[in-house]
């Protein structure tokens, strides 16, 4: 591989889509104190035969901006808060959600669990995990799990999986005659949530959430970072094809449907 040395930055590539002559590759720059534009690539796998798995790539096209009908490009602030509150430890007193998007046989599996720093008035990013083609037993095993280690802890999940939302209502002991319409953290632990209604308004809460400054997202949560990075949405419908990592913003979205902001 050649690259290009640039003094004090760091570059993380995404590779999405893979495809067998060209695909889009995610470039992510940092520096100290800064961040540089999110950087789109072509690139595109010449016909040679190589052995020992290499490939041989021409980059092709030129560095692209996307345009939003909803900003989510300028993620900077976001990822500073980020670095700011990383370190501070979760508590057992602070409210907690985690927003389920399940799987289906074909799909990944998003977990994503955020705290409200109260002192602070911040959402803070915990935990996010993408689970190719999970078991959906082990699936609910492992967010149970959860539960015994956190307390104030809900889960918001997309109720269009009704297997999976009685697996994982089974395991608190919860009735199994749900209705997302009435559903609230106010009766359940285990929230589900009818996305194909309510997915313009979670986004557009998302939306409000990065532009007053409330959601802080550390540099280990980078694929949640490339998802708001590359969203794409029209009309506060997001647009999947061209977002990385969709499940994972829509995990997000799930989860910060726990809180409202002023």
């Amino acid at each position: 591989m050649v690259r290009n040395e640039m003094e004090n930055i760091d570059g993380r590539i995404s590779i999405n889509d893979i495809e067998p002559k060209s695909f889009g590759v995610y470039l992510f720059l940092t520096k100290p104190g800064d961040i540089l534009p999110f950087i789109k690539i072509n690139v595109h796998i010449a016909d040679t035969e190589l052995e020992n798995n290499e490939i041989a790539i021409d980059i092709m096209g030129k560095l692209e901006e996307q345009e939003h009908d909803i900003p989510f490009a300028d993620v900077s602030a976001m990822y500073q808060l980020g670095q700011q509150y990383k370190d501070i430890p979760i508590s057992q007193y602070r409210i907690k959600c985690i927003g389920i998007d399940p799987g289906f046989s074909s799909s990944s599996t998003a977990i994503v669990m955020c705290e409200h720093l109260k002192d602070e008035d911040k959402i803070v990013v915990r935990e996010t995990e993408l689970i190719e083609k999970g078991d959906p037993n082990a699936i609910a095993d492992k967010l149970f799990n959860y539960h015994r280690k956190y307390w104030n802890l809900y889960f918001l999940i997309d109720g269009s999986n009704r297997a999976m939302v009685n697996l994982l209502k089974i395991k608190f002991g919860e009735s199994l005659t749900w209705d997302s319409k009435y559903a609230s953290p106010h009766s359940m632990k285990v929230v589900p949530v009818n996305f194909a209604t309510e997915h313009k308004q979670m986004l557009s809460h998302l939306h409000m959430m990065v532009t007053k400054g409330y959601l802080s997202i550390p540099e280990e949560h980078d694929k949640l970072i490339t998802s708001l990075r590359t969203a794409n949405a029209k009309e506060l419908t997001l647009d999947k094809e061209q977002t990385s990592y969709d499940d994972l913003l829509d995990g997000l979205r799930l989860s910060l449907k726990g809180y409202n902001i002023n």
